[in-house]
């Protein structure tokens, strides 16, 4: 289309004073020709080379007007666009029998179906066309493939199509060619999943989109292409939530990281505290049976010999007063264990993300701040009026 463009333009300024309002009408017309063509406009493109060929006739505008009617063939199948462009093809190569696009117009002629003798109403020929696809490419019966669409004459009979696209599903048809007909077929192709591999720990909970997939392990996710939210979670670990944007096809590998959660943290923290303060506890009734042992020491020398007065008497009150102290001690030990250990199995047990909750808590590009340490501290409380045990929790 350049090279015509080129060739008008220098007809123009070759063209006699009488004519030149003629001419400079035709030029203008087969410019916005062009234009039209281009925009893949071909009746309009039509309207336009016709004009400016009738204003002042040339062989570039003969070539530019075949042009547009083989496009608008391809297009709607329009026998008569068929026969024009042939036509005007022909008209070309006799006005130019040699360079110019001469060759151009030839393969055209061939790929129409023109310079076999027959009539080209006589022709079978075909539209094969994939809409919606982009980069679609079709090969005919084995043959090298071609952009879509593809139209042009065949020999009568079956014939075998392969439709195929970057990204797309191949698709394979067979359809039969009939003398004097044009037999369309068009072939919308599907987008090729993708494939997104998740590595997680086990028996963590995937969702995309907000539907639940399943738990890990897991079979790679078969996804469509585009954008996805994307969520890994399990009980006692911060959440994992990204926005995947997949291409066609595309295969993508991911190792998941589930950190564990402050609430898991601080719960193992009570539970660990628990124990202890059990610990604690059994020492302390340990104790308390020491003096439980002194006290009836004493008594059982009673029994046998006269006790020293008031020796005796003042070492059997004070083995019972601190037997009775670490009594109390032992139990405030046990029930401050029982307490922590109830605490710490409560956070553990209900340490559960909520998989509907995790849009919210996607994480952003932005950088995440340190998380401070958990610490946790147990220390039995002990004095003449307070028995008990002391927890502190930092996070």
């Amino acid at each position: 289309m350049r090279r015509a463009i080129l060739s008008l333009a220098m007809l123009v300024a070759l063209a006699s004073p009488a004519h030149a309002q003629d001419v400079e009408q035709a030029k203008a017309l087969f410019l916005a020709g062009a234009a039209a063509y281009d925009k893949h406009e071909y009746g309009a493109a039509i309207q336009a080379f016709e004009g400016a060929q009738r204003l002042a006739p040339r062989a570039p505008i003969v070539f530019s007007l075949a042009q547009a009617h083989r496009r608008q063939f391809y297009v709607d199948g329009n026998a008569d666009h068929q026969r024009a462009a042939i036509d005007l093809f022909r008209d070309y190569i006799k006005q130019v029998p040699n360079g110019g696009r001469h060759d151009d117009a030839m393969r055209a002629l061939q790929e129409l179906g023109a310079l076999a003798p027959q009539h080209t109403r006589d022709v079978a020929s075909v539209s094969i066309n994939s809409s919606g696809t982009p980069g679609a490419h079709i090969a005919l019966d084995g043959a090298t493939a071609v952009d879509a669409p593809l139209i042009g004459p065949v020999t009568a009979g079956k014939h075998h199509a392969t439709i195929s696209a970057e990204g797309f599903v191949s698709e394979s048809r067979e359809l039969v060619a009939v003398d004097g007909q044009i037999v369309a077929l068009d072939v919308p192709l599907k987008e090729k999943t993708a494939h997104v591999d998740l590595a997680a720990l086990p028996g963590s909970t995937v969702e995309v989109d907000g539907r639940p997939m399943g738990e890990t392990p897991i079979a790679p996710l078969e996804l469509t292409p585009g954008p996805h939210l994307v969520a890994v979670s399990k009980n006692g670990h911060d959440s994992w939530v990204r926005d995947l944007d997949l291409g066609r096809g595309e295969a993508k590998h991911i190792n998941v990281a589930l950190p564990a959660s402050k609430q898991r943290t601080v719960s193992m923290g009570l539970l660990v505290a628990g124990a202890v303060t059990l610990v604690a506890g059994a020492a302390f009734a340990s104790v308390s049976l020491v003096y439980y042992a002194n006290a009836e020491k004493i008594l059982q020398k009673r029994g046998t010999q006269n006790l020293v007065y008031p020796d005796d008497t003042n070492a059997y009150e004070d083995a019972r007063a601190w037997r009775t102290t670490w009594i109390i001690a032992a139990a405030g030990s046990f029930v401050g264990a029982a307490a922590l250990a109830a605490t710490g199995l409560a956070l553990f047990v209900f340490d559960k993300p909520t998989p509907s909750s995790l849009r919210e808590t996607r994480k952003t590009t932005t950088p995440e701040h340190k998380a401070e340490p958990t610490e946790v501290s147990v220390a039995p409380i002990i004095s003449p009026s307070t028995l008990g045990v002391a927890a502190l929790v930092r996070f």
